[in-house]
């Protein structure tokens, strides 16, 4: 048996590739080959579609949804040039060594690879997200010709709500997938507004496999006395306060994951990093200070002190949902970041209680796909 994943492999992005990497590791736990699909998109038209919208916005007076400011955005886009410069050879030796991938293709290929797999599923990431990626339904698997070749693993929207002109082909191509599984509670409302369907709230893949799996990819050892500072988006003054702050109290030096170009201080910077040297840096931290989703995922993977900032660009979007969403699951609300304090901070995370609801969420989340493909084995 075969499966497909088609997810955002090729963003030069930490959690993005390690998430497709964890779900074809799982899928083949259960004796399927499994292919990431090395499917390349226009991303481009992504620039043109995001401001074509925020000028309708502005002429017809209605209220703006895009998730970012002008200036946000430009920063987001040239911070993106950098870091792909800076890292993206790391990215590409991770995936030639770790990623089993199909033939290349493209939106007028894809359909070519419809007889090579028993199974297509939509993997984890913001791949649904219509204000980012252009409503691209290749991602809702619209090449597909069987609806019982279709299914989601942990799949997410980035919005709280589908934009009216998309309504009817939202509805169209969810009515149309046999298997639907999301990341988030609000995708899951989302697909019930939508079609009265019940998709399944699962995990993050990243979180399917153990520490030990994990540690195959990690590159190199170091000392476990600093801080790791990891930042998507524009470097945030108050959790760079925040951080600066528990190193004087700790004694601790930190160190700040480049992601873009920074003005700010730290002891050390990590640059031209791939995936196993990040998993790397977080496993082997005293404590982690981020405002990312698999910066908290992999700090709760390996039972780290972490403490997440959810940013105002953020919180203008359900972006902010799926960190909330985590933090709730484990009982860790108190890890949040607020106007650059955190009065928990010389407090360690129980984690005994963590990992018994980790290793339920996980139980739940393998029986999800487990009967996804069995279901599947079952109907050939």
């Amino acid at each position: 048996m075969r499966a497909g994943i088609l997810t955002f492999h090729r963003a030069n992005n930490f959690g993005a590739v390690l998430q497709a990497y964890a779900l074809q590791q799982t899928i083949k736990k259960f004796s399927w080959d499994c292919d990431i699909i090395d499917y390349t998109r226009e991303k481009y038209k992504d620039v043109f579609i995001w401001q074509k919208n925020k000028i309708k916005n502005f002429l017809n007076d209605r209220k703006d949804k895009q998730p970012y400011t002008y200036q946000e955005f430009i920063h987001l886009m040239l911070g993106e040039q950098y870091f792909y410069r800076e890292n993206g050879k790391q990215f590409a030796d991770f995936r030639n060594k770790y990623m089993q991938m199909s033939q290349p293709v493209v939106k007028k290929t894809i359909s070519q690879l419809n007889n090579q797999y028993d199974l297509f599923i939509a993997g984890s990431d913001q791949i649904w997200n219509p204000g980012r990626i252009n409503i691209e339904l290749t991602y809702m698997l619209d090449f597909v010709s069987e609806p019982n070749k279709k299914g989601s693993y942990a799949a997410s929207f980035g919005v709280t709500e589908i934009p009216q002109n998309y309504l009817n082909t939202y509805k169209r191509v969810f009515e149309d997938i046999k298997y639907l599984s999301v990341r988030e509670q609000a995708g899951a409302d989302i697909i019930w507004k939508l079609t009265g369907r019940t998709a399944e709230v699962v995990l993050d893949p990243t979180f399917l496999l153990s520490p030990t799996e994990w540690d195959k990819l990690s590159e190199s050892s170091d000392s476990k006395n600093y801080i790791i500072v990891y930042q998507l988006g524009e470097y945030s003054e108050t959790l760079m306060n925040f951080a600066h702050t528990l190193s004087y109290k700790t004694g601790l030096p930190i160190r700040l994951i480049l992601t873009r170009k920074c003005r700010y201080k730290a002891d050390e910077y990590c640059k031209h990093m791939g995936p196993g040297q990040w998993l790397t840096q977080i496993k082997n931290a005293r404590y982690i200070v981020t405002n990312s989703f698999h910066g908290v995922a992999f700090s709760i993977i390996y039972n780290k002190n972490f403490f997440v900032e959810i940013t105002e660009e953020r919180l203008r979007t359900s972006m902010a949902s799926r960190i909330k969403d985590l933090l709730e699951m484990f009982h860790l609300e108190n890890r949040l970041i607020k106007h650059g304090v955190n009065e928990y901070w010389n407090i360690p995370i129980d984690y005994q209680q963590v990992n018994q609801r980790l290793t339920q969420k996980q139980t739940e989340s393998k029986s999800y796909l487990k009967n996804m493909l069995s279901v599947e084995e079952k109907n050939q």
